[in-house]
């Protein structure tokens, strides 16, 4: 088993999301964004802000405005792009 499947094995262990707790959720969220995107640094999950959370018709658009660590001055800022699946 890698450790991905087993990071994914554990969250699923946890039961479903209406008998977890805010705090709970909000871990096993982050936890799954950070699988999910190439933007896993602590600092970029620490950024995001519901307000600049857009729901698009086949993903979800997470804009990331603050500077981090490695912003340099005109870079773009990260925007992690999370398509839906089919799939659970």
């Amino acid at each position: 088993m890698s450790i991905v499947q087993g990071v994914l094995a554990h969250l699923e262990s946890r039961g479903s999301f209406l008998q977890l707790t805010l705090m709970q959720l909000t871990q096993k969220l982050v936890t799954l964004l950070a699988l999910i995107s190439d933007h896993s640094s602590k600092q970029t999950l620490h950024l995001i802000r519901l307000e600049n959370i857009r729901r698009l018709p086949t993903n979800l658009e997470i804009f990331v405005p603050d500077l981090v660590k490695t912003s340099t001055l005109g870079a773009t800022k990260p925007c992690l792009n999370i398509p839906f699946s089919g799939r659970r």
